[in-house]
């Protein structure tokens, strides 16, 4: 994990369009190593923001109409790391984030890390 940022309400879009959050936006910026033998694309799904009332939250869909939206279809070759790769979370106003529990698949048990 490299980085939580609090955007806000909004985010600045693909072409010029602006993204609102139904209640405000949280960014966690990430690098991803592929451990594997074949090439892989970073899987924001899979990763989970655990607030610190232990409420867990998925990625928000809108990642794919923001400016960070190539990332997620880079390939990253074995051995190779995908710097800061961009997790965006929509949590409701006031929400106060606690965690991250990041995996490389739907299927491994993750790790938990601490969020500032």
């Amino acid at each position: 994990m490299t980085g939580v940022e609090h955007p806000g309400k909004t985010l600045a879009g693909t072409a010029g369009k602006t993204l609102t959050a139904i209640g405000e936006f949280v960014i966690v910026r990430v690098d991803v190593t592929n451990i594997g033998t074949a090439p892989l694309t970073p899987d924001c799904s899979c990763q989970i923001l655990i607030d610190d009332k232990a409420s867990e939250f998925k990625p928000s869909p809108s990642i794919l109409s923001t400016k960070e939206a190539l990332r997620f279809v880079q390939r990253i070759n074995p051995g190779e790391t995908a710097k800061d790769v961009v997790l965006l979370f929509d949590l409701a106003l006031g929400t106060t984030v606690g965690s991250i529990e990041l995996h490389d698949s739907q299927l491994s048990p993750g790790v938990m890390v601490n969020l500032p």
